[in-house]
């Protein structure tokens, strides 16, 4: 095992499968991506300008709470973060994004 990705929301449901995720990583060797999916609103496709503010917005305090997690949850664990955005479609989901990802970086 050399890559291991795992999803936040930042709930205290994916804090733990944050930690596991780094026992994992940190027994095995591997690089840990810990990965936030941000979702795209709706609305984007109607009014651009203020969705695309808010976006930043949500996008900075992702930056920042995957950074505490590092800090608090990862210590001592190789571990890169990234956001995503999500795939903007009615129906897609935050796992989607999650599984494009790790296709994408070919994640064990």
């Amino acid at each position: 095992m050399e890559r291991i990705v795992v999803g936040t929301d930042f709930s205290s449901s994916s804090e733990e499968a944050v930690r596991l995720a780094g026992e994992w990583a940190r027994n095995y060797g591997a690089e840990l991506t810990l990965l936030h999916v941000l979702g795209v609103p709706e609305l984007a496709h109607f009014e651009l300008e203020q969705p695309i503010r808010e976006h930043r917005v949500l996008e900075e305090a992702a930056h920042e709470a995957l950074d505490a997690m590092v800090d608090h949850i990862l210590v001592g664990t190789r571990v890169r973060t990234a956001i995503v955005r999500g795939r903007g479609q009615i129906g897609a989901s935050a796992a989607d994004g999650i599984v494009d990802f790790a296709e994408e970086i070919d994640a064990d």
